[in-house]
């Protein structure tokens, strides 16, 4: 059972204008310079890490709370989703859900019995384009008073 979720609306709606403070704090040397010099190195919303860096965001969960381990689902020969899993729960930019087949369905659509999850690997992450202010913008996002009771579970 979900504690709460964020749909897609709620993730278009998470903007990183509203977290710039916060990221200048998390980039090593507060430096921001690279967000005036390129807008698209980093995102707007909070979307992107539903879909595409996903692995950027579990690897900001596990660097937030070490216990969560980073895991790695795949369907039919393709990987579909990066995630955290703690305990019986599993979290990712959406929130923390309980209940497996729900959360295989949500990625998987009408084939979550063909779904294999392994432990992920983040090692080579860092070297992706701009990764510090998209694990930043993860961070911030984790941190925030609004959104940090979505990811902590116990």
């Amino acid at each position: 059972m979900a504690l709460k979720y964020l749909g897609y609306a709620d993730l278009k709606n998470i903007r990183l204008s509203d977290y710039l403070e916060q990221i200048r704090d998390l980039v090593p040397g507060n430096d921001l310079s690279a967000l005036d010099e390129d807008e698209s190195c980093i995102f707007e919303d909070a979307m992107q890490f539903k879909q595409g860096c996903c692995n950027i965001f579990a690897i900001a969960l596990k660097e937030i709370f070490p216990e969560y381990e980073i895991k790695i689902l795949h369907g039919l020969n393709k990987a579909v989703h990066i995630y955290c899993k703690h305990k019986d729960y599993y979290i990712d930019v959406s929130g923390s859900i309980k209940n497996d087949l729900s959360f295989r369905y949500s990625l998987c659509g009408d084939y979550p019995s063909v779904a294999n999850e392994e432990t992920y690997d983040p090692a080579e992450d860092s070297t992706e384009p701009y990764y510090e202010y998209r694990l930043a913008f993860a961070k911030a996002l984790i941190l925030s008073a609004g959104y940090k009771h979505l990811y902590r579970v116990d």
